[in-house]
């Protein structure tokens, strides 16, 4: 209770002091106080392009804000070049010591103005790419043995701060004991959700997606002699770490379930008579880009 009177107390201050008195810009302990106390970004922002910050908005601190539930509207426009910091602004404004008319009134109205552009670029969606090893097994429902592998898996998609759209394929060789070797792939089609922001240096994920499955058999040669395919669906869950800007790592696994139906080979395509059903297990480790960050 006493944490929310205080918060209260400062934006009443805030609305009450006129602009002329506010000259000690916001510190990163009274940002931080404001989030915590689940006042709305927009009105936080409002608030420090008004009474100006008296800190640089590096990364750490940034992700401290993110951390406390900024949004990227907030952490756009702490970067923003118009924006005010204490022990800059008051030069500017006084330029020589006769020109008294236009203090802070003026100068304080253009910079709210100038948030706009930041808040719609960290709003957009961005295309995404990722690639990586990838090891998967199979198993027939109703017995049999579980076979496994290794390979790679890839993906593209678009997405915005917290949801995206994309489509994955990954593929694992499989050399069973007895029986012939083959290769074991899924294509995805999915949803996926971030459950923090994209600023946040560790990030985890879930998805859903349509899948189709199939297995390759091939000769000695390594041509294809028969595949398997059919279709399915798929979930599953993911972590990614900052390594820059642009570039994180990804581990994450799936699930898929679904049915063989279809085989194809030199003689044609034709259905199964009888369906074999089926679920698969990928683990991914990979790096994932995001090139408009």
């Amino acid at each position: 209770m006493r944490h929310r009177i205080r918060i209260i107390l400062a934006l009443l201050c805030t609305l009450t002091v006129p602009a002329a008195a506010q000259r000690r810009g916001f510190d990163v302990a009274e940002v931080e106080e404001l989030l915590r106390g689940h006042v709305a970004s927009s009105r936080i922002l409002l608030l420090v392009q008004q009474r100006c910050i008296s800190f640089e908005p590096t990364k750490e601190v940034l992700l401290r804000f993110a951390a406390a539930g900024a949004t990227d509207e907030l952490l756009e426009g702490l970067l923003a070049p118009g924006l005010c910091r204490t022990g800059e602004a008051a030069p500017a404004k006084t330029p020589p010591p006769p020109a008294r008319p236009s203090p802070a009134p003026p100068s304080a109205a253009p910079r709210p103005a100038e948030s706009p552009a930041p808040a719609a670029r960290g709003g957009r969606p961005l295309f995404f790419a990722g690639i990586g090893y990838s090891a998967g097994s199979f198993r027939a429902d109703g017995g049999g043995p579980t076979e496994s592998g290794h390979g790679a898996g890839g993906e593209i998609g678009v997405g915005g701060a917290h949801f995206a759209v994309f489509a994955r394929g990954a593929y694992a060789d499989i050399n069973p004991d007895a029986g012939e070797e083959y290769s074991f792939g899924h294509g995805n089609v999915g949803l996926r959700l971030m459950l923090f922001p994209r600023r946040a240096p560790v990030r985890p994920y879930a998805e859903v997606a349509f899948a189709t499955i199939g297995r390759e058999y091939t000769d000695d040669e390594g041509n294809a002699t028969r595949t398997v395919s059919g279709m399915g669906g798929a979930g599953g869950a993911g972590l990614r770490v900052g390594v820059s800007r642009k570039l994180e790592l990804d581990a994450s696994w799936r699930g898929v379930m679904g049915s063989l139906t279809r085989v194809e080979d030199a003689q044609g395509t034709e259905r199964l008579d009888e369906p074999v059903r089926g679920r698969g297990n990928w683990w991914s480790l990979g790096l994932h880009w995001t090139p408009g960050r």
